[in-house]
């Protein structure tokens, strides 16, 4: 099943029609890449907790994620080496802190190939789109991004405004 949802943004530019055109692509083109951030990816997967969910982070992991969790040094195998081996020197909250990590970091890497996003047509219109095996989590997870993505342009205002009045 797939469910998409659909955000306007609103571009803020001046100039001449060449110049906002071209202006309106790179900022829409931003608005994309904020919204396959990490930061929004990992809010949507903390706000749902998929980390924690066996349905969503135990399914069985595709060649490209195996392949991306070699490549990022998450590989399985090492996994109850460096737990046992915390844990007999007295260091298990950090290894629980490292799986934790782990999890969630594999919960990124899961919706990143779940989740779409994309620019419709010419317009300032974004799709978030999700898939999963029932069409109530696909909905989830496609508002969930959205609403992160919401969050995040509404914290990197307030931190711009932050900083300017501080200039003043």
């Amino acid at each position: 099943y797939v469910a998409s949802t659909q955000l306007m943004v609103f571009p803020q530019v001046n100039g001449s029609d060449a110049q906002r055109a071209f202006a309106e692509d790179a900022f829409i083109d931003a608005q994309l890449e904020i919204a396959k951030s990490s930061d929004v990816l990992g809010g949507a997967a903390s706000a749902l907790n998929l980390a924690n969910d066996p349905a969503f982070s135990n399914q069985t992991l595709s060649l490209q994620d195996k392949v991306k969790d070699w490549l990022t040094g998450n590989l399985d195998t090492a996994q109850p080496r460096a737990a046992q081996g915390d844990a007999t020197s007295g260091n298990a909250q950090p290894a629980a802190a490292s799986q934790e990590a782990q999890r969630t970091d594999r919960a990124i890497a899961r919706l990143r190939n779940i989740v779409a996003m994309r620019r419709i047509g010419q317009s300032t219109i974004l799709e978030i789109s999700a898939s999963a095996s029932n069409p109530q989590r696909a909905v989830e997870i496609a508002d969930a991004v959205a609403q992160q993505y919401i969050r995040k342009n509404v914290q990197m205002k307030a931190a711009a405004a932050q900083q300017y009045s501080e200039w003043l």
